[in-house]
């Protein structure tokens, strides 16, 4: 395979995908990746490449705990990974500030929305970035068979400019705005973790 790309992306319910691909979809995706394919993983997508998620644990509605197939980390997605996140409106939106491992100095924005965080307890995956305010690993890459993963529990594929409409809050699309680039940065790294053999 050369450079194929499998991104799964929307908001944080990764249920439909579930309902959809368990059993035989997500073996075809998992060998897909095995093979020597990538698996991006934005936001719902981190929830569903983990072994498990815990979803806005206590919330008689929106609750989920559960075992996802996929398994690309060992771990469990956690979120919200801050609270206010709706479904039915962005009033949870936010800017997250995320940094590289060990250089908690270099603070890059990106867009927020329902996300989790990841708990990786066992070898084999790294975190490419944490969040800056508490820290905990906001996105991590593991190497799978012949391929790779990279969850993200923020969405940095989203622009100021994709959020130009009243639904959105105006503080958030000024702070991506101005930050532009800090988006820019967390793709090359991820897609710098998946070309690497």
């Amino acid at each position: 395979m050369t450079n194929p790309v499998l991104c799964v992306d929307t908001t944080a319910l990764d249920t439909p995908y579930h309902d959809k691909l368990h059993g035989t979809g997500n073996r075809v995706i998992r060998k897909f990746v095995e093979q020597g394919g990538w698996y991006l993983g934005l936001c719902a997508g981190g929830y569903y490449g983990s072994a498990r998620i815990d979803f806005s644990d206590g919330d008689p509605e929106m609750e989920i705990k559960a075992a996802r197939e996929l398994s690309f980390i060992p771990g469990t997605a956690i979120g919200p990974r801050y609270p206010g996140f709706c479904y039915h409106d962005n009033s949870g939106e936010r800017v997250a500030t995320v940094s590289v491992p060990g250089s908690s100095e270099d603070i890059l924005r990106v867009y927020f929305n329902g996300g989790c965080y990841f708990t990786v307890s066992e070898g084999g995956c790294m975190v490419l970035f944490e969040y800056s305010d508490v820290v905990s690993p906001a996105v991590v890459g593991c190497v799978v068979g012949r391929g790779r993963a990279v969850l993200s529990g923020v969405h940095p594929e989203v622009t100021a400019e994709e959020l130009m409409d009243p639904t959105h809050l105006d503080t958030v699309m000024e702070q991506l705005h101005r930050h532009a680039s800090d988006s820019l940065r967390v793709l090359s790294t991820i897609f710098n973790f998946l070309e690497t053999t």
